[in-house]
């Protein structure tokens, strides 16, 4: 997934049908390089976290901060991602 957020491909195959329609990608390609800036390279994806079956997080650590990576999956199988969120956490 870190490989993706940093450069975002329309045609990786894990997201939901529509989510390209709900997150536009040239919105998180410009959102990605403006976090990126901010926080450096990435050093280490932490494990997920589940929040339920569906829902779950985890904390990348980068150089000069640490991201947050939230994402929901579809209830299908296999499921896909269909909504996303990349925050910078504040320590």
């Amino acid at each position: 997934m870190a490989k993706i957020i940093t450069h975002w491909d329309q045609s990786t195959p894990i997201f939901a049908e529509n989510f390209f329609e709900d997150y536009p990608i040239e919105d998180l390609k410009n959102s990605a390089d403006a976090i990126f800036k901010k926080v450096g390279k990435i050093i280490q994806v932490n494990a997920m976290m589940p929040e339920n079956q569906l829902r779950g997080y985890c904390i990348i650590d980068c150089e000069k901060g640490k991201l947050k990576l939230a994402f929901t999956l579809t209830p299908e199988n296999p499921a896909l991602i269909q909504e996303y969120h990349l925050t910078i956490e504040n320590n």
